[in-house]
Parts: structure tokens; C-alpha cells; sequence
């Protein structure tokens, strides 16, 4: 069995935030060592959960391609893009 178009832009989807939260972290960590400003430790560590929320969700849409039908994974995708938008969004003004 294969996995279906809308599982595959899931995982993708998923995949770019888990990159894009990666980027986000690395400019946090920057600015804690820039700073040292000691608050920005607990952002950093709220980040990672994020991160591995990302990885953990790529599994286990993984997983539920050969199970669930297509019919959920349209659903998940809109989802997605609503929270890759929150990310990409939080990227670019983050970097600015």
C-alpha cells in the first residue's frame, strides 16, 4: 500500500514547520547568548515541545496514511496549513 497525495502534503506540511521551529529556536538561542537575558530559557524550552509535537506528529501521520482514509487526511491538511501559516509567519518576523 501506498501512502495517498493528502497524507504526503500532511507529512510535508509538517515537515517544513518542524524545520521553520528549528530556525525559530536557533534564533532564540542566539539572542540568549547575545543577551543573556534569562527569561528567554523558557521560550526556548516551550519551542521544543513544539518541535517535538512536529516530529511526533510525522510519525504518526505516518501511520495512520495505511490505516484512515484520504477523507481524514483532507481535514488534517487544512488544519496544517492554518498552523504552517502561524509558524511561517512568526519565522519572518522573527528574522526581520
Amino acid at each position: 500500500m501506498t501512502l495517498g497525495i493528502y497524507w504526503i502534503a500532511n507529512i510535508s506540511i509538517l515537515g517544513i514547520e518542524a524545520v521553520l521551529l528549528a530556525l525559530i529556536i536557533g534564533v532564540y538561542v542566539r539572542t540568549r547568548i547575545s543577551s543573556g537575558f534569562s527569561s528567554i530559557t523558557s521560550i526556548i524550552l516551550f519551542s521544543m515541545f513544539f518541535l517535538a509535537q512536529s516530529i511526533a506528529s510525522i510519525y504518526e501521520y505516518f501511520t495512520m496514511a495505511f490505516i484512515y482514509p484520504s477523507s481524514l487526511a483532507i481535514i488534517l491538511l487544512f488544519t496544517n496549513t492554518i498552523g504552517l501559516a502561524a509558524f511561517g509567519t512568526l519565522f519572518f518576523s522573527l528574522n526581520r
